[in-house]
C-alpha cells in the first residue's frame, strides 16, 4: 500500500524542503507529525541510507512501525538496544543480538537498509568488531558439507538440540539440518540429497511441517560477541594485564561461548566503535530531539557509574577497571558523527527556524462524537484518511465510521484517491493521527477513534 499522495504534498512544504538543504541544521516538527516528515524527506531526497536516532526505545519502536507503513516499498529496520542493565551477567535476547549483527554487517558491506531507526541507548553503545563475522548463506541447489555447516553454526553460538523450537537452536537428523536463525520469523529446514541442497524452506514449530519454500536464507550469528581470533588474542593479553578477570578471559581465549559474555565487551575490544562508524559516507543522520537524547545518555552514564562499583564487589574487580563503560558520550556521536547531521525538534527554539504546522487529532468537545468532528473536517474541504491497524480490521473500522453517517471508501493505495467527499480507509498501522491545516489533510489512526492499539511490525 502507498501513502504517496500525502508524502508528495508534504514534500512541497518549506520545512521539508529546508531539511533537505545542507545549510539548514534543524527544523521543528510536532511529535505526532515526525514520522510523516521523515518519510516525506526520504521520498523527496532519495537518500541512500538514513539513520534516525530517537531519545527512547518506545519512540524508536513507534517510528519504525510508522515508517514501515508509510514507506511500504522501502526497507526500514530497527537497530535495537540491549534489554539488560550495563554489565549484567546475562545476555541480551537472541533476536536483539542477531538484528544488531545483521544491520552492522549490511552497513559494512554496502547492503544496508534504506532507513534505520535506533534509540539513543543503542546508538551510543560500543559494538563488537565484526569484520571477521559474516552470515552463512544457503541457496537451493548449493553444494555444502553438512557437518562443516553444523559445526560452524555451533561456533556462531547456536545450541544443538533434538528438535528446533526456539531461535538460536540447530538440529540434525540424517540429511536434514534444521536451524532457527536469530533474525527469522520461522525456523529453516535444509534438506540435502548427498551434498546438494534439494529443498529449502521454513517450517512450523508446532507441527514441524513446511510452511513456505525459500530460494535462499541468511543465517547470522546467535551471539553479538563471538570469540573471533582478534577477540581471543585480546582476552589472552588480558590474562596477564588484568588478572582479576582471569576466569573469564581464559574462557574467551579458549573460544568458549557462555551466558553473559557480552558484559565483558568493553574490555575485549581494542577500539570503541559504535554503529555510526559503519555508516556509508553518503548516509544522512537525523536526531529527534537531541537535547532529550543527551539527557538520556547522561542518565545512562550515571546508572553505569552506580552499578559498576556494586558489581565490582561481586566480581572482585580492581579500581582501575571501573573506568570501562559500555556507552560512549553523547558528544562523540553528535558532534563527531562521520556523516552530515540534522535535527528534528518538537518545539521551536527561535522564530526563524523552519517549522511544519501540524495538530493532533482530538475531539473539540468531550461530549461530541467523532462523527461530528470528521464531518466538520470534510465541510472545511479536508481530505480525511482513516488508517486501520491492519487489513483484517480495515473493513470493521470503515463500518464504525459509516455508523456515524459518514461515507467511506476502502482504498488499496493513496496514489489516485477519488475526489468524492468521503473518508478514505486504508490499512497501516500508524501510531497516532495528525492534521495538516495548510494542506487540508487529516490522518486519523484506528486508536484515535476506537482505542484499539496497533500491533507492531516485526
Amino acid at each position: 500500500m502507498s501513502f504517496r499522495s500525502i508524502l508528495n504534498a508534504l514534500g512541497e512544504e518549506e520545512s521539508i524542503l529546508a531539511l533537505a538543504r545542507p545549510s539548514i541544521q534543524s527544523i521543528c516538527v510536532p511529535e505526532n507529525a515526525q514520522a510523516w516528515a521523515i518519510a516525506s524527506y526520504i521520498h523527496l531526497t532519495r537518500v541512500e541510507t538514513l539513520f534516525v536516532v530517537t531519545p527512547t526505545i518506545e519512540e524508536a519502536s513507534n517510528l519504525h512501525a510508522d515508517l514501515g507503513s508509510m514507506l511500504a516499498d522501502t526497507q526500514v529496520e530497527l537497530f535495537p538496544a540491549w534489554e539488560i542493565l550495563p554489565f549484567e551477567r546475562v545476555s541480551p535476547t537472541l533476536n536483539t543480538m542477531g538484528q544488531r549483527i545483521k544491520i552492522g554487517w549490511e552497513l559494512r558491506n554496502a547492503k544496508g537498509p534504506k532507513v534505520i531507526v535506533s534509540p539513543i541507548r543503542a546508538t551510543t553503545q560500543i559494538i563488537a568488531p565484526n569484520k571477521e563475522i559474516k552470515p552463512i548463506v544457503v541457496s537451493r541447489n548449493d553444494v555444502i558439507d553438512l557437518q562443516e555447516t553444523l559445526e560452524k553454526l555451533i561456533q556462531m553460538g547456536y545450541r544443538r538440540v533434538g528438535q528446533v523450537e526456539n531461535r538460536g537452536e540447530v538440529a540434525n537428523r540424517g540429511s536434514i539440518l534444521d536451524v532457527y536463525p536469530t533474525t527469522a520469523q520461522a525456523p529453516v529446514r535444509i534438506d540435502l540429497w548427498g551434498d546438494v541442497v534439494e529443498r529449502l524452506g521454513q517450517f512450523s514449530v508446532s507441527d514441524q511441517l513446511t510452511i513456505a519454500e525459500k530460494e535462499q536464507v541468511q543465517i547470522f550469528p546467535a551471539r553479538e560477541l563471538l570469540p573471533s581470533e582478534s577477540i581471543k588474542n585480546r582476552a589472552m593479553r588480558l590474562i596477564s594485564s588484568d588478572p582479576w578477570g582471569r576466569a573469564h578471559w581464559e574462557k574467551i581465549a579458549a573460544g568458549e561461548i557462555f551466558d553473559g559474555m557480552e558484559s565483558w565487551l568493553p574490555w575485549v575490544v581494542d577500539k570503541e566503535e559504535t554503529i555510526l562508524d559503519y555508516l556509508p559516507k553518503s548516509s544522512r543522520l537525523i536526531f529527534i530531539d537531541p537535547e532529550r537524547s543527551k539527557r538520556k545518555v547522561e542518565e545512562l552514564s550515571h546508572d553505569e557509574s552506580r552499578i559498576v562499583p556494586v558489581l565490582s564487589q561481586t566480581w572482585n574487580i580492581q579500581n582501575e577497571a571501573l573506568t570501562r563503560r559500555l556507552h560512549v558520550p553523547f558528544e562523540r556521536i553528535f558532534q563527531q558523527a562521520p556523516v552530515p547531521v540534522k535535527s528534528i525538534k518538537s518545539f521551536s527554539e527561535e522564530e526563524s527556524q523552519p517549522a511544519l504546522r501540524a495538530k493532533r487529532w482530538q475531539l473539540i468537545r468531550p461530549s461530541s462524537s467523532f462523527g461530528k468532528e470528521i464531518q466538520h473536517l470534510l465541510d472545511q474541504d479536508y481530505s480525511v484518511y482513516a488508517i486501520a491497524n491492519s487489513r483484517k480490521t480495515r473493513k470493521a473500522f470503515g463500518k464504525s465510521i459509516e455508523r456515524e453517517g459518514i461515507k467511506t471508501e476502502i482504498l488499496e493505495t493513496l496514489d489516485h484517491p477519488d475526489s468524492s467527499r468521503a473518508v478514505y480507509v486504508l490499512d497501516g498501522p500508524i501510531s497516532q493521527g495528525v492534521i495538516f491545516p495548510a494542506m487540508r489533510i487529516a490522518v486519523i489512526s484506528e486508536e484515535d477513534l476506537t482505542g484499539r492499539k496497533q500491533s507492531k511490525r516485526t
